[in-house]
């Protein structure tokens, strides 16, 4: 990880305090954020630490989110026109398939030329 990524998501950890204040009024939590940034700039790896666990946080956060977006797609689109579509459709299940049961003896030369 780069010196610039780094930082940056040392700075967004230390906005993350800064918006606690203002958020919920947390009076301590601009101090965390200032000292955060004043620790990471003296001590590098310390700063490559914070920076490798917030992109964890924001990789399992990804994960969460993605999991719960798909779920209400497939519980709000797609699970209901697929029933309605049962529900309305005349068409009897077909019993035929498009599989074609081929009895032959493979030679050398198919496999040269499969299609």
């Amino acid at each position: 990880m780069d010196a610039k990524k780094t930082y940056q998501a040392v700075a967004a950890f230390a906005l993350l305090f800064l918006l606690l204040s203002i958020v919920w009024k947390i009076e301590w939590a601009p101090l965390v954020g200032l000292g955060v940034i004043a620790v990471c700039l003296l001590i590098p790896p310390l700063a490559l630490l914070v920076a490798k666990g917030w992109y964890a946080l924001g990789h399992g956060l990804g994960r969460i989110n993605s999991f719960i977006i798909m779920s209400v797609l497939f519980w709000v689109f797609i699970l209901p026109v697929g029933y309605l579509r049962k529900l309305f459709s005349n068409a009897k299940p077909s019993t035929d398939n498009t599989f074609k049961t081929v009895n032959k003896t493979y030679t050398a030369e198919d496999f040269e030329r499969p299609w």
